[in-house]
Order: structure tokens, then sequence, then C-alpha cells
């Protein structure tokens, strides 16, 4: 004997899957990422602490309510860069400095020197402004250390941001 289906039996129910956005702490911590060259530093104020990077890709934990502070000034701590938060949960929330910070993460800065020559314009020409200081500052460092000899991409550096390093190897 067969039994009818009625549309009862055929229903299906749909869920729908909500994601909670997190709702920062003021003084939650979040890890932020140094992209300059050289000591870094930051005086949060709101916190009044100071965050202190050594040096190129070094991680300080920042507090949310001093990163908040710099977002609402749009401080050229985080649209320049000077450094990137490492807080995928926050960056979903901060839609413009994700952008940034994307831009940031396709360039591989410490290898951006071996490239060759018309990429290696190419690829400096795309940089954010915070990063141009970081790209020249390397330069100048690697000139003085042997370590970039490429009169090519001297000049492509001296022509695109204004500077004279091509005097350093002189």
């Amino acid at each position: 004997m067969a039994t009818k289906k009625t549309n009862s039996d055929t229903k299906s129910t749909t869920s729908k899957t909500t994601t909670a956005v997190r709702k920062f702490e003021p003084d939650d911590v979040i890890l932020c990422r140094s992209v300059t060259y050289g000591e870094l530093l930051a005086t949060g104020r709101k916190s009044s602490l100071l965050y202190v990077w050594s040096g190129y890709g070094d991680e300080v934990e920042v507090e949310y309510q001093d990163l908040l502070s710099l977002k609402s000034t749009k401080s050229a701590y985080l649209y320049a860069p000077h450094f990137v938060i490492e807080n995928d949960e926050l960056l979903e929330q901060w839609k413009d400095i994700k952008e940034i910070h994307n831009k940031i993460k396709e360039i591989d800065c410490e290898n951006i020197f071996e490239l060759p020559a018309g990429k290696f314009k190419a690829a400096i020409e795309s940089v954010p402004d915070g990063y141009k200081m970081t790209i020249i500052n390397m330069a100048n460092y690697k000139i003085n250390n042997g370590e970039l000899d490429s009169i090519a991409k001297i000049k492509i550096i001296d022509d695109t941001f204004g500077t004279d390093l091509k005097s350093l190897i002189q």
C-alpha cells in the first residue's frame, strides 16, 4: 500500500546563518605589524601607551581604543600606512582600512628589489604613500651595504619618488 505525500512532508526548513559581528572592547589588544623601515613609535591617544616597533615586520599589540582613535582622525599610521592590522575580524568591519592593507599584502618589500626592472617599476609606482618611504629607506640601506647596485633600479626609484639615491653610489 502506497502512502500519499503531503505538502507538510515536503516542506524544507531553511535556517539563516548569521555571523555575529564582534564588538571590540576599548582595552582589547589587536596585533599590528610595522611596514616602516626602521623604528616606529606611536602614542595611544586614548590609553597614553607608547607603542614601539623596532623595525620592519615587528609586531606589537595595540589597544582597540587607540586604533579607533587613529581611524577616526584618518591618521597616516593606518591610512598611509605605517603599520597594518593583523586581525581579520576588525578588518572586516573597517573596509576602507582593509582595502589599503590588501594592497600592502600584495607587495613583498623584502623581495621587491629582486624583480626585473620593468616589474620593479610597476610595483613601486603602485605602492601606497606610506610605503614609499619604506622602499626609499630600504634602497638606501641596500646601496650602502652593497646589496643594491643596479643603476637601472636606483634610477627608477629616483625618477618615481624624486630622490637622489644615485649620489650614494658615486
